[in-house]
């Protein structure tokens, strides 16, 4: 995985288990590391100035 690749994503069991898209948004000098830094997108059409 590359910063600014896009990759689909399930959490597990329930509502983070449907798979979703994401970015990566981690530097590529830490990919020695376990973990990952990502945002995922939504396609809620809300009205809100601040969502998350």
């Amino acid at each position: 995985m590359k910063r600014g690749d896009i990759w689909t994503v399930a959490g597990g069991a329930g509502y983070s288990g449907k798979f979703r898209p994401v970015m990566v948004l981690q530097d590529n000098r830490f990919d020695a590391t376990e973990s990952i830094t990502i945002c995922p997108f939504t396609g809620d059409p809300t009205a809100a100035e601040l969502f998350r």
